[in-house]
């Protein structure tokens, strides 16, 4: 190497070593910089400047990324309260933008994600909310949040029924074999309206028709049936249109009249899901109306050039038609959720209520296209109790989708008429059943009756608002109180008695009323019953008596005796340990109790009752119309005060003693964020001795196998939807943990004996331990089968004594249901064998996992 080549590679090396040099000063001056920034930001935290702290966790991101572990959590709670703040201000474009950033800065940082799905869905983006929801939880499995979030989005975006219809062998063949019919008698150009998954126009396309139109127009189904026709390859086959049937015009949307509709629009109540006004607009526009040779078609005047111009066949409507029946039933459930059957509450007067159940789902006294249906639904063989018949069946309307005349006009809608209904045993009238029998061509039908186990339920009309209950409960008032006991012997029928119903018929809802009970000594009507002298009666929000219509499930809490006994026996010894405790502190001041309860609850009144003062948290819309009503009754009204809708605001200015919770949902699972609120206020009382009621709480559970219940929250096989593949599309919105689970009245095989999973202490000192729980329990199993989910139950210690379960069986008149952790895949488990099970508890959500 000369002289020349050496003084070259020198000079190079000496330029590499000047430029590392330089880096390495750029990036300690980097993190120079960082660190102020990251100093900056906090002191702006300090002074609650959340905007410009937020800018400076940017900057520090940008200019040092390894240290984004050190400030992630400090950054993310900036990033949240800072949009809060933006959206307080109407600057929605703002926060979205601000969360944007943060998700650049940390894009692997599941909680962002979870926060960003959690402002899209609380502005109505559902869809992509779970988008983000679902990244999150590739990130971090184990987020609670976002899995709850999932969860809840899912029910909303994809309904739970499609589970059991999907999973509903019987309903998937019947259509199968109608549609082959129908297709192999030469109606090969099909509409499918409200085509869902896609399941029934696959059907049609592979028993060889011509041209296949799907016509859905929810969002998620219709993305959903893409990818379900594109894995199943029928993409080709079957045209896929986002949109209304009604608005769907020809040629713009299909190019001709097609020979067959296929639906499946009808709701436990037949016509809720609006089949009578899709099938109409059919007829009209969209189905082929006679069957006419193309060369005859300019001499028949009631031809169209939108017509039939392929000597198509006169149109066909699978179903061919619906016949309705309904029965007068009584079901002790469904009065406990119909009515408030007592005048007396431990001693709380509310006699002079009419509390009347409803739900968000269900009109009352309400004959409009506009409002929602008139009924709930329940499977009836499966309600707790049972039900009895009291009269025949009767049929009521028989509709025929196959003859337009009778829908097109349709004459018998709009008109009340009158049914009798012979009684066929005693009892006492609770409701109206209602179901039906689906023709769906002249060979095939099948009936949602009770017992019949489809994916129907049964439309239930409670007899709790119309106007002969109205009489009813004016003939029951003895004393000026409304007599319980008579309204039940107003009701009651023997078999020589019969009953009248009125029956009207909307484009989207059958309503039926109990009009008339003739018995053999009497008869009821609107007519016959003689109304006391109060004239306003039930009438105005003056009157002496009150009207009030309550959600269902809290009319059946208010029903629940044991449940009001049990806590008034605790609430008094809580109040006298209080007591003695403030006595030794010489502490005459009054104790104050905070009501946690949450909805129509009588527990802080009965508390208020007891001679403390009591706070009720987070009372409910109807708080002054219901509470009102029943504190003035029993004069309390000094008595009892409402938060200010900021918790954290009442627990710190109200020096409570004693704090009362349920803790648990009717539905089975823990009220949100109990937990966390059960924490906060205690440690805003932590300088002085407080109680919580309940004092502790036992999370109970059990292994099972039913395929009832996974039938519910997933689609089991391909074998179900008739071999096609749409069990890994839907099962994407499927929800691990399944409420409202009635375990003693669901098909099951207990695979276990009952075991504890944590007991939580509220009065526990440290109060933190509370808000996350973690075990590992090792189960023996008692039976050979597939392990499909664990069952949950909560024991409420409400003091040393009193306890309440909301366990299968706990008491008769429990408001409570359960709820399950279903697992995606059963797990083979034998006799003896032990299941190790991970539990956790997490922000007042309990997951259960099978430790493989």
């Amino acid at each position: 190497m000369d002289e020349e080549d050496y003084t070259d590679d020198n000079s190079s090396e000496d330029s590499e070593q000047s430029s590392q040099t330089s880096e390495e000063q750029e990036e300690g001056n980097g993190a120079i910089l960082a660190g102020k920034a990251i100093r900056a930001a906090i002191n702006l935290v300090a002074a609650n400047n959340y905007g410009r702290a937020f800018a400076y966790y940017l900057l520090a991101l940008q200019l040092e990324p390894e240290c984004k572990e050190s400030i992630r959590s400090d950054f993310i709670l900036v990033c949240r309260k800072w949009c809060d703040q933006l959206e307080q201000l109407g600057k929605i474009d703002d926060m979205f933008k601000c969360y944007e950033s943060a998700r650049q800065a940390l894009p692997d940082c599941e909680e962002i994600y979870n926060n960003i799905g959690a402002k899209l869905f609380q502005f109505g983006h559902r869809n992509l909310a779970a988008d983000y929801f679902r990244k999150a939880l590739q990130i971090n499995p184990q987020l609670v949040r976002a899995t709850e979030n999932l969860q809840n989005i899912s029910n909303l975006l994809v309904e739970r029924w499609h589970f059991c219809m999907l999973n509903d062998v019987t309903r998937n063949s019947s259509y199968r074999l109608a549609i082959d019919r129908a297709i192999a008698n030469g109606r090969t150009t099909v509409l499918d309206i409200g085509s869902g998954t896609g399941i029934l126009s696959m059907l049609a396309a592979k028993a060889g028709a011509q041209n296949v139109y799907a016509c859905e127009m929810s969002d998620v189904m219709y993305d959903m049936s893409k990818q379900v026709l594109l894995d199943n390859h029928m993409d080709k086959n079957v045209q896929l249109i986002k949109a209304k049937s009604t608005n769907l015009m020809i040629p713009e949307d299909i190019p001709t009249r097609v020979s067959l509709v296929i639906t499946e629009t009808l709701d436990s109540g037949v016509l809720g899901e609006g089949i009578i006004k899709f099938v109409q607009h059919a007829w009209r526009d969209l189905l082929n109306t006679a069957a006419i040779p193309s060369s005859d078609k300019d001499s028949n005047p009631s031809s169209d050039s939108t017509g039939n111009q392929h000597n198509q066949p006169v149109g066909k409507v699978i179903p061919a038609g619906v016949t309705i029946y309904i029965c007068v039933i009584e079901c002790e459930y469904i009065r406990r959720e119909s009515r408030l059957l007592y005048n007396n509450i431990e001693g709380l007067d509310v006699s002079k209520l009419r509390l009347i159940g409803n739900s968000e789902n269900m009109a009352v006294n309400k004959i409009d296209d506009s409002m929602p249906e008139p009924y709930t639904t329940e499977r009836l063989t499966s309600l707790p109790g049972g039900f009895k018949y009291l009269t025949d069946v009767c049929s009521i309307l028989n509709l025929d989708f196959n003859y337009p005349q009778i829908l097109h006009p349709p004459f018998y809608l709009n008109k009340k008429f009158k049914l009798k209904l012979d009684c066929i045993q005693a009892g006492r009238i609770d409701a109206i059943a209602l179901w039906f029998n689906l023709q769906l061509d002249e060979h095939v039908a099948f009936t949602t009756s009770p017992g019949s186990n489809l994916s129907w339920e049964q439309a239930i009309y409670p007899v709790n608002s119309s106007p002969l209950m109205d009489k009813i409960y004016t003939a029951s008032i003895v004393d000026g109180s409304v007599n319980q006991t008579e309204i039940d012997k107003l009701l009651s029928v023997q078999p020589q008695d019969f009953v009248e119903i009125s029956v009207e018929c909307t484009k989207k809802f059958v309503n039926l009323e109990l009009e008339n009970i003739h018995t053999y000594d009497r008869q009821l009507n609107c007519n016959t019953i003689k109304i006391p002298h109060n004239p306003t009666l039930f009438e105005d929000a003056a009157s002496e008596f009150f009207e009030h219509y309550v959600d269902r499930r809290e009319l059946c809490r208010l029903n629940d005796r044991i449940y009001h006994s049990r806590f008034i026996f605790a609430i008094k010894n809580a109040i006298e340990d209080m007591r003695l405790i403030k006595q030794s502190q010489c502490d005459d001041s009054a104790i104050k109790i905070i009501d946690l309860t949450q909805g129509v609850s009588m527990i802080g009144i009965l508390a208020a009752q007891q001679g403390s003062e009591v706070m009720v948290v987070n009372p409910p819309n109807d708080y002054e119309d219901i509470y009102g009503r029943i504190m003035e009754l029993n004069d309390m009204k000094d008595k009892i005060t409402s938060g200010c809708g900021d918790f954290e605001q009442d627990v710190q200015q109200y020096e409570w003693d004693i704090l009362i919770s349920e803790i648990v949902e009717p539905s089975g699972i823990l009220k949100e964020q109990i937990f966390e609120d059960i924490h906060l206020a205690r440690q805003s009382g932590a300088s002085r001795k407080t109680l919580v009621i309940p004092s502790r709480v036992t999370v109970y559970g059990v292994c099972i196998s039913s395929l009832a219940l996974r039938s519910k929250c997933l689609v089991l096989d391909d074998n179900n939807t008739l071999g096609f593949h749409i069990r890994e599309f839907m099962n994407e919105y499927r929800v691990v943990t399944h409420i409202d689970i009635d375990l003693a009245n669901i098909p099951h095989e207990r695979l276990s004996s009952p075991f504890e999973i944590f007991t939580i202490d509220f009065n526990q000192e440290d109060s933190t331990n509370m808000l996350l729980q973690k075990s590992i329990i090792p189960v023996q199993i008692t039976k050979t089968d597939n392990l499909s989910a664990v069952v949950y139950w909560f024991v409420l210690h409400l003091d040393d004594v009193h306890k309440l379960s909301t366990g299968p069986l706990a008491y008769e008149t429990s408001f409570w249901h359960q709820a399950a952790v279903v697992f995606k895949n059963e797990t083979k488990v034998v006799c003896d064998q032990n299941v190790t099970l991970s539990c956790s508890l997490s922000i007042s959500t309990l997951d259960i996992s099978i430790v493989e």
